[in-house]
């Protein structure tokens, strides 16, 4: 009888115990300061991008060129995998790639991995100084509960831009307990046709115990040929781990 009570009282404990770290952490997220947020998700930002440039993973990409009426006009698509080789290159081992776009087409894919990099927008001390962020609020986006900022490159930024560089305008979503990136939409700048202002959204999933992108999808202009097209891509990333060459 009284090793019963002795483990009841032992589980009460424990619960109380998870209930007020929980509480903790709680009113710890809704007191935190905008500018606190900020700081520990550059923080956290900084060891994802780093975990992120080791793991291996699988990106599969899908470019959809639009014509008149929203009409797919033809399709790009490439599964691949992307290491780390013996000398710590960044490498790729294509498993399928195919295209029903018109034989002349072509785009850069050195041109759409700068794309890509945006889509994958992270927050580190770098990105703070190059970016203004103001606070909005909180949303619950599925199980999440996040902070909400607006987003804008600094002036002194657009004002001198480097050759190909080019910066998000939108909105960006920071989980309340990981403190980390979990979602970023908006648009890229500076625009490449004046007449349009394209639009992505990437997603990212929890691996481990990092949050990493998993999926894109961008309303975009590309420049397939002698022009630029108006195209759909949707990059998915998945199968993230520590293995080297396939």
């Amino acid at each position: 009888m009284q090793q019963r009570r002795s483990d009841n009282t032992l589980i009460l404990v424990a619960v109380i115990a998870i209930a007020a770290a929980f509480s903790t952490r709680r009113a710890w997220a809704q007191q935190i300061a905008p500018n606190e947020i900020l700081i520990k998700a550059a923080s956290n930002g900084e060891e994802t991008a780093a975990s992120f440039d080791k793991l291996v993973r699988y990106e599969e990409l899908r470019i959809e060129a639009v014509g008149i009426g929203n009409n797919v006009t033809g399709e790009y698509y490439r599964l691949a995998r992307i290491y780390r080789d013996k000398t710590q290159r960044i490498t790729e081992k294509v498993f399928e790639e195919k295209s029903t776009l018109p034989g002349d087409a072509f785009f850069s894919i050195v041109g759409l991995r700068r794309l890509l990099q945006i889509y994958r927008f992270n927050i580190t001390r770098d990105v703070l100084q190059q970016y203004e962020f103001n606070y909005i609020g909180r949303e619950r986006i599925d199980e999440l509960n996040t902070f909400v900022f607006d987003v804008r490159p600094r002036d002194r930024i657009l004002s001198r831009p480097v050759a190909e560089s080019r910066y998000i305008k939108g909105q960006v979503w920071i989980d309340d307990q990981d403190i980390q990136v979990v979602k970023v939409a908006g648009e890229i700048l500076p625009h490449s046709r004046p007449d349009r202002t394209p639009r992505f959204e990437t997603y990212y999933k929890n691996y481990d115990r990092f949050w990493l992108p998993a999926y894109t999808t961008a309303d975009e202009d590309l420049r397939i040929g002698d022009g630029n097209s108006r195209v759909i891509i949707k990059v998915r990333e998945y199968g993230f781990g520590k293995g080297g060459q396939p």
